[in-house]
């Protein structure tokens, strides 16, 4: 029976496994691919879609959305540094939600502080409210 391998890292494949048939599965025989995935299944290695980030621009019904996929991909990945989270955070936001963090700098500290200021901002339970029941309000009747 063959085994599956699964692995999502931060750099890019350039290579296949040395021997993809014979012997256990090693990560050493991989340089891992950005962002996406690759899976080895026994015979071959298979190279999965890189995941796409839509940008955040600041509306809260978004929040959610974004930040758990952010946090799948980029900030629960311990291979990258602080500096380097907050770069990509400082990417993938636009319009409002950039200018809430537009006063921090990269800086180990400031990721916690964006990730702070970006969910007190954008996690407003009363109002994530009133946007639904106004979005419910406006559905015509058939």
């Amino acid at each position: 029976m063959a085994s599956l391998w699964f692995t999502t890292t931060t750099t890019i494949v350039t290579s296949t496994p040395a021997n993809p048939v014979a012997g256990p599965i090693s990560t050493a025989d991989y340089i891992p691919l950005e962002f996406g995935a690759s899976m080895y299944n026994g015979s071959s290695l298979l190279r999965l879609p890189t995941v796409e980030t839509p940008p955040f621009r600041g509306n809260s019904t978004q929040w959610k959305s974004f930040i758990d996929l952010f946090n799948a991909i980029i900030h629960s990945n311990s291979t990258i540094g602080p500096i380097q989270k907050m770069q990509y955070l400082l990417s993938y936001l636009n319009g409002d939600a950039k200018e809430a963090v537009s006063q921090l700098t990269l800086d180990v500290l400031n990721y916690e502080k964006a990730i702070s200021a970006l969910e007190e901002r954008f996690i407003n339970n009363n109002k994530m409210k009133m946007i639904y029941v106004d979005a419910f309000m406006d559905v015509k009747k058939v």
